[in-house]
């Protein structure tokens, strides 16, 4: 008897999750390649017609570059879209949702007509849904960038091919869900573009905020204070440009619309005069000046979620990241002056200073790389970082740098020593 109703309630269940569940991506082609390629290269005016077929979609909707796109033919569980791609040079991102009862599912293709010597230095989308461990090549036959997962903090969500932060991490002291990639990208001058979307919804107002970090750049020795784009959901509405609050920290006071379907693109150009410009949906918003050079370690993204449980569509998405390395690609068409009355913008890079500057600065030495080369306590008497001790232990801790000649030590984040 107890066998036989373990097995209807197992039919029931099975039941209910294929009525209510959510919809299942079975297939899908392009006209281009004639098979499941997701990322190619196509010639200018060339119709192309993408094709999903979707189990237990009741609807779908197709968007380009970010913008709904209307024309596209269902015939129930299938949907196929005719496109024809524009007379220019650029890269075109398709996709498409399915959505049912039970949820919605996505899938995207990433086609372009540049050359491989016109193609981003780095490329990344997310069509693939994932950032590491990845078997697809981008649209020039290129092998896609194996992120670095912060081993401490969530794995991203990238199941709608985009980047966003997940539930599934650990809290931080402010009540963070943290995700953070990295990629050893070592060059300092060029260009660097993604997109941002604050999507709708109930969002976080006090104690924290909902808030992403794009670090285009690492410098050694840096720490936390890396070249990066700061935009922070907390009611101000407000984006930050600069390495924190501590040195060249700029509010840009900018707003945005809360909207899944608003995305802003950034590009930030860095020129070899170490002129720092960023452009939010071809507007200047910041420019400045950095002496640090082509010191360049990596970039990195991280994306910060406030009390999820509490605002569960507190969150803020990545996509469509592109690095163009020493090209300076200027929005087009921006004739106008820096912020706060600055010097004229320029169309590409200035050129370096004086000779006699030049010599100047040639014999300024270089500050030595900074590198925590060992640490070791008294209670483990090992390099062991994390460790239980017993109340009023006295415990020695030390360690050795080099290009270090001074050092602060800090205890729950106050200073007991120098």
């Amino acid at each position: 008897m107890r066998a036989t109703n373990s097995i209807a309630a197992f039919a029931a269940l099975v039941l209910g999750c294929t009525a209510f569940g959510t919809p299942k991506l079975i297939d899908w082609t392009n006209s281009k390649t004639a098979d499941r390629d997701r990322m190619f290269l196509v010639e200018r005016g060339e119709r192309i017609t993408f094709s999903v077929t979707v189990k237990g979609a009741k609807g779908f909707d197709w968007q380009i570059n970010k913008s709904p796109r209307l024309g596209a033919v269902e015939n129930g569980g299938k949907s196929s879209l005719t496109w024809q791609v524009p007379n220019e040079g650029g890269i075109w991102e398709i996709h498409v949702r399915a959505y049912g009862d039970g949820g919605d599912v996505h899938h995207e293709w990433v086609v372009s007509t540049l050359s491989v010597r016109e193609a981003p230095t780095f490329f990344d989308y997310f069509s693939d849904k994932r950032c590491w461990d990845r078997s697809e090549t981008d649209p020039w036959g290129r092998p896609l960038p194996e992120w670095v997962v912060h081993p401490l903090f969530g794995i991203p969500d990238m199941s709608r091919c985009l980047l966003q932060p997940t539930d599934k991490s650990i809290l931080d002291d402010e009540r963070n869900t943290i995700v953070e990639l990295y990629y050893p990208y070592k060059h300092a001058y060029g260009t660097w573009k993604f997109r941002y979307c604050v999507p709708e919804g109930p969002h976080c107002t006090h104690g924290g905020w909902t808030h992403f970090r794009f670090n285009f750049l690492h410098y050694p020795g840096c720490g936390h204070y890396q070249r990066m784009f700061y935009v922070r959901e907390a009611g101000q509405d407000h984006a930050y440009f600069g390495p924190g609050a501590h040195a060249w920290d700029h509010d840009m006071g900018v707003g945005y619309e809360r909207n899944s379907n608003v995305w802003y693109e950034v590009v930030i150009v860095h020129t070899p005069d170490d002129e720092f410009y960023a452009f939010r949906d071809g507007i200047l918003e910041m420019r400045g000046h950095d002496r640090r050079g082509s010191r360049c370690t990596g970039m990195s993204i991280r994306l910060h979620t406030y009390t999820p449980e509490h605002t569960p569509n507190s969150k803020i998405y990545i996509d469509c990241i592109e690095v163009y390395k020493d090209k300076f690609l200027f929005p087009s068409g921006y004739q106008g002056q820096a912020i706060s009355g600055a010097r004229p913008f320029p169309t590409g890079p200035r050129p370096r200073s004086t000779p006699k500057r030049n010599k100047t600065v040639a014999k300024i030495p270089l500050p030595p790389d900074r590198r925590i080369s060992d640490w070791w306590n008294s209670k483990t008497r090992d390099r062991d970082r994390m460790f239980v001790v017993a109340s009023k232990e006295r415990i020695t801790f030390r360690i050795r740098a080099e290009g270090c000649d001074r050092f602060r030590w800090l205890v729950n984040k106050h200073q007991v020593a120098e």
